[in-house]
């Protein structure tokens, strides 16, 4: 029994280094590899995103919101990576199968363009129009998800709470 736990124990351990010595997908692309669908030096991913102000009310006209994102990525990119915004909402009495996503119409660039103030540095700061439409409900929680995009590279996304507002009524 005492040398089953010791062999169970040993691979565990094992397992536990190969992990660890396994690069992730940036910085595998980073090393000039090739990750999933991206070619070397292409995969982006999110160190942290956000959207202020919290409450934004779908339609508002009025309303404007400021997206900042971090972004993780090769010093050798090939261009200015964009990130994409998609909300997703789902009935409060839904099941994981039931979640719909919106594509917010929005695409922020590390251009240095449109407010970004400096190309490539991997920070996105930029103020726009209320991204929330008709199909964003008001006064709840949805979820956003910042995807990153770089030569059609898509990296893996982040996704966030976001609490919206009431809706802008005419």
């Amino acid at each position: 029994m005492m040398r089953r736990w010791a062999v169970l124990i040993a691979g565990l351990a094992l397992a536990a280094c190969g992990d660890e010595s396994e690069p992730d997908d940036l910085a595998a692309s980073c090393d000039g590899e090739r990750v999933l669908e991206c070619d070397p030096y292409e995969y982006t991913a999110i160190a942290s995103a956000s959207v202020t102000p919290e409450r934004i009310g779908p339609l508002d006209p009025t309303a404007r919101a400021t997206v900042h994102v971090e972004l993780e990525a090769c010093d050798m990119r090939p261009g200015a990576a964009s990130v994409q915004l998609f909300a997703l909402i789902a009935p409060a009495d839904a099941g994981a199968d039931e979640v719909r996503v919106v594509d917010l119409g929005l695409t922020v660039r590390d251009d240095g363009t449109n407010g970004d103030e400096t190309a490539n540095d991997g920070v996105i700061d930029q103020t726009v129009g209320n991204p929330f439409g008709r199909e964003i409900p008001e006064r709840s929680d949805i979820t956003l998800r910042f995807v990153p995009v770089l030569q059609g590279c898509q990296g893996d996304p982040l996704e966030l709470a976001y609490p919206t507002g009431t809706r802008f009524e005419i």
